[in-house]
């Protein structure tokens, strides 16, 4: 056991006042001001280093991967437009997240309080593969956002992504409230903030749309509304969004793929300014990492609205026809409303 040491390291999550870093069997929490003169401290570790779990950690971990951060804006707001109600009893809190891969599951942490590492939920069964609505096959690379697709109503207080590697799909998790009871009767369980199944893309099952396979997905990462999948196998890197009203479905935006001879290993990261840094083999040894400016369309589109779906079911085709294309002074008016409105 030795802070200082690390064997195997998988990866590193760097913030404003440290970082994290996961290796063998363990993940540690370092305080660092990042200033010329700065030495790291570690804060507090999960599991144990370098040993394999025997049932005496407080938390064991085998082999993580990845880790992942909840944190809002402030107490008041998720971010710069979304504000933070009674609605979400639990979103002022910090929450890490853990890919615990050899043990097929996804942990959740409350790190609120200083060196606080207190469990609090995760998801699939410990030691189970499972390749259902109820669990994971050996998950790696995770990314969290914030506020949660379904935020405006559901309380869901944010979107985990988790690449299911043996699965070849990308779960999608929603950090929320379970539901009990049904018709008037039904209640959220206010004081039990879980991890829950919202949705998956791609998969083992048969059939399976030709666009919507991943082929070993390694890495993840969220850049404004799209979700970044690398593949290792796939060798490309696919970018994914949420559906605006269907929010357990995600839809295929587009495949970003490296030059001839170069092979990714599954590690990214996107910057706020649409730099998408990966790592990768170019064929037969040399390793290194690259990266791709997306496209201008994507840095700069808008998330798809509600009121997209509302207009697309609302215009009559008659009335459209009939009337609106006959009357300008109606059409210009009908047109500019929804044009300003979108």
């Amino acid at each position: 056991r030795n802070s200082m040491m690390f064997c195997d390291l998988t990866s590193v999550m760097v913030g404003s006042a440290g970082f994290w870093v996961v290796d063998e069997h363990r993940v540690t929490q370092f305080n660092f001001s990042w200033s010329p003169e700065a030495v790291e401290e570690s804060l507090a570790e999960v599991g144990q280093f370098n040993i394999e779990p025997d049932g005496s950690e407080l938390v064991p971990l085998w082999f993580p991967t990845a880790v992942a951060k909840y944190k809002p804006l402030n107490e008041s707001f998720f971010d710069d437009s979304f504000r933070i109600t009674p609605f979400f009893p639990d979103a002022t809190n910090e929450l890490l997240f853990i890919t615990d891969t050899g043990h097929h599951r996804v942990l959740m942490l409350n790190i609120t309080g200083s060196y606080q590492l207190d469990v609090i939920g995760q998801f699939g069964v410990t030691g189970i593969a499972l390749a259902d609505s109820t669990g994971l096959d050996w998950p790696h690379g995770i990314a969290v956002t914030t506020p949660a697709a379904e935020a405006s109503f559901e309380p869901v207080i944010a979107n985990v992504f988790v690449a299911d590697r043996r699965n070849h799909r990308l779960v999608k998790l929603n950090v929320g409230y379970p539901l009990d009871g049904s018709g008037r009767n039904e209640h959220y369980r206010w004081y039990d903030l879980s991890l829950l199944y919202g949705g998956a893309y791609g998969g083992r099952e048969n059939p399976v749309p030709w666009n919507e396979t991943l082929e070993d997905p390694v890495g993840v990462s969220v850049y404004r509304h799209y979700v970044l999948v690398a593949e290792g196998l796939g060798n490309a890197i696919t970018l994914l969004k949420v559906h605006h009203v269907m929010f357990d479905r995600l839809i295929f935006v587009t495949r970003l793929t490296p030059a001839l001879g170069v092979q990714l290993t599954g590690h990214l990261a996107v910057s706020m300014f649409g730099y998408i840094w990966y790592t990768y083999k170019e064929l037969p040894t040399s390793y290194g990492m690259g990266t791709i400016f997306l496209d201008e369309a994507l840095r700069e589109s808008p998330p798809s609205e509600m009121l997209d779906e509302l207009a697309a079911q609302c215009y009559n085709d008659t009335w459209f026809h009939t009337e609106l294309l006959t009357n300008e002074s109606m059409y210009m008016n009908t047109l500019g409303y929804f044009l300003n409105a979108t």
